[in-house]
């Protein structure tokens, strides 16, 4: 059999002759415009997305590691900040959520401080989501490299949910990766970078909003929708519940604002979507609602709780006028107002997460006005003003002058469940409103663009006009220049416990009275507790306890007699902390009547160990103290000393009569 000729093929093109010639006539041919080689593009293209999300979250990691050097996650040896106050409280939450778990304790209720009558868990920050997730490095490694893990942790994953968000709205990818640092590593997040894990381990909200906003618009399955929304819910609410209100009320704000414009002009479509919305959101808070009923009760009415809001209305965590346009420590640059920053943060202390500055500002009402036809564009701007106003509090202050002219957050601090939220913290909701502007301003001018090109080839591939690249290195300039951080943070050696001192203590979970006295802002002790695994109880605690009145309070009850507690406080020096606060302890009673009232407070409480910090303020003449109401220490380790008091055999009972 003669076979045919093999047509020639030029050089450089291996292509056949019909294969050119259907491709001059614009059809499909085996190799080229066929449906395979559209479909091996598309999977390029989806690939070159993935490579660059990692390549965004990379970025965000080693941000993070900027951030934190030379301290990484998971150091069991140091904590962020200083390792006393915040911080230290972190590890400790991480230690018992780890110890309730494996003693079959109730996670909400402690016992190992605030002896005798325990603390109230479900009124603190307790981030039992993050102890449960952390349960394997907090046994293994132990609290702190736990506290550092998840520090490290929270800006660059809160980041990328938000940029994962972003793109799952279609968001042009250079804007949602700016979105996704504007809303990870806003200056908020700086601000309590190094102190409030749960202030900023915030990569829930994002989903949140996300499923609202699905929810809304008419889902296809409500029933599914509405349980995702529901563990979100919940899940947030064991993180930090002051965070889930704000992302609450913010949601609520921006779907009354749609609900009303669609009212006017779409209100077939909300007919259309009203059904599977109500039975999502029916389903998200009967859900909600039953899995939170008991932590919920437990806060309101669960033992040793307090009654009202844990801050009064008029505190000092608000948002001066100038804080959004007064650079603080933590901005590197800072060319005017620095003076001014300096001061508004030294008043607010940590809480100075509301700058935003004047070029970001500039940039952003560009954007807006930009993108003033663009109704999300629109919506996120609104919502950020909203935020903006409630984070200054009930009062207006301009350069801390003022405070006559009341302000809507007056009204939301006398709702119910909205009465613990710090107006401060409104911060978190507005830089998160700016971020969005940021990726829908740059995105819709992007696509305006595109859309005016003249080169069909340019809109078909989907490339960046030169000028909205132009505007996208602008607003990232902004950002950079604006917001850049002081880092690295300070970080801060652990001082605990010698093993020579742990393992003297006392067997049977005995009862400790520790100095440095454990009440806000010092905590050490529960450092040292902490990285015992609670192996002992302690009087005093850092958190909110009921006080006068069962109001709250972070000063400890008064024992019975109270001078020890007295003169331990004294010597700590904590009274500057509480200037003209009438609840704060009495003086202290002369040395001699200390000496017998420490006596008595041992055999009444049935105290088993006495432990001294060497290094704390004063602590040679707490050690002298003492020696004189129960002689020589037991143990001297290191920087300090143990009186072994009473075996557990031998204590006491703790009666009702000493409990008052």
């Amino acid at each position: 059999m003669v076979l045919p000729p093999t047509p020639k093929v030029e050089s450089g093109d291996i292509r056949s002759p019909a294969a050119k010639r259907a491709r001059a006539r614009g059809r499909w041919s085996l190799r080229e415009g066929s449906p395979d080689s559209i479909h091996a593009a598309k999977l390029s293209k989806r690939q070159r997305g993935h490579i660059f999300s990692v390549l965004v979250v990379a970025g965000y990691v080693l941000l993070a590691i900027l951030a934190y050097w030379p301290v990484l996650a998971g150091d069991p040896h140091k904590l962020y900040g200083q390792a006393n106050e915040d911080p230290a409280q972190t590890a400790w939450f991480f230690a018992w959520t780890a110890h309730a778990v494996i003693a079959g304790h109730n996670p909400l209720f402690s016992t190992a401080v605030n002896a005798p009558a325990g603390l109230n868990l479900a009124q603190q920050a307790g981030i039992l989501l993050l102890g449960l997730l952390a349960l394997p490095i907090t046994l293994i490694l132990g609290p702190v490299a736990s506290a550092t893990t998840f520090m490290f942790a929270a800006m660059p994953i809160s980041a990328a949910c938000a940029y994962v968000v972003l793109r799952r709205w279609k968001v042009w990818t250079l804007a949602a990766a700016l979105g996704g640092l504007a809303y990870g590593f806003s200056p908020y997040m700086i601000a309590h970078g190094s102190d409030h894990l749960f202030l900023v381990f915030v990569p829930l909200p994002p989903l949140i909003v996300a499923a609202v906003v699905k929810i809304i618009t008419g889902p296809r399955r409500p029933l599914r929708w509405g349980a995702a929304l529901a563990g979100l819910i919940v899940a947030q609410y064991f993180i930090s519940a002051e965070v889930l209100a704000l992302t609450a009320i913010m949601c609520a704000v921006g779907t009354a604002v749609t609900m009303i414009y669609c009212l006017e002009r779409h209100l077939d479509a909300i007919r259309l979507a009203a059904k599977p919305a109500a039975l999502a959101l029916a389903a998200a808070l009967t859900l909600a609602g039953a899995a939170l009923a008991y932590p919920l009760w437990y806060q309101v009415a669960g033992p040793a709780h307090y009654v009202g809001p844990a801050w009064p209305i008029n505190n000092p965590d608000f948002a001066d006028a100038l804080d959004f346009v007064a650079p603080t420590p933590n901005q590197a640059v800072g060319p005017v107002l620095r003076a001014v920053g300096t001061k508004l943060s030294t008043f607010a202390g940590v809480e100075d997460g509301a700058y935003l500055g004047f070029v970001v500002l500039a940039v952003v009402v560009c954007l807006v006005w930009s993108g003033r036809r663009s109704k999300r564009v629109r919506l996120a701007a609104g919502l950020a003003v909203v935020s903006g106003v409630l984070s200054m509090g009930p009062h207006l202050f301009v350069d801390l002058r003022g405070g006559s002219l009341s302000l809507p957050f007056d009204l939301l601090a006398h709702l119910p469940a909205l009465d613990n939220i710090l107006p401060i913290r409104f911060a978190f909701t507005t830089d998160a409103c700016l971020a969005a502007v940021i990726a829908f301003g740059l995105d819709d001018l992007r696509r305006r663009s595109q859309e005016r090109s003249t080169d069909p080839r340019q809109r078909e591939r989907g490339s960046t006009p030169m000028p909205v690249g132009f505007a996208f290195a602008a607003v990232f300039a902004a950002l950079v220049v604006t917001w850049l951080p002081t880092w690295p943070y300070p970080s801060a050696t652990v001082p605990l416990l010698p093993a020579s001192v742990t393992k003297a203590l006392p067997a049977d979970n005995p009862l400790v009275l520790a100095y440095p006295y454990p009440i806000a802002p010092e905590d050490q002790a529960n450092l040292w507790q902490a990285d015992a695994h609670l192996s002992f109880r302690l009087f005093g605690v850092y958190g909110f306890v009921p006080g006068v009145g069962g109001r709250s309070t972070t000063i400890p009850p008064l024992l019975s007699p109270p001078g020890v507690q007295e003169f331990l406080v004294e010597e700590d020096g904590i009274r500057r902390f509480y200037p003209g606060n009438k609840e704060f302890y009495p003086a202290s009673p002369p040395l001699d009547q200390v000496v017998k009232q420490a006596r008595i407070l041992s055999h009444r409480y049935g105290i088993q160990a006495v432990l001294v910090d060497l290094s704390a303020p004063h602590g040679r003449t707490v050690t002298e103290m003492f020696i004189t109401a129960l002689g020589q220490p037991s143990v001297t380790g290191g920087q300090f000393d143990l009186w072994i008091v009473r075996k557990a055999s031998q204590r006491p009972p703790i009666t009702e009569d000493h409990k008052r």
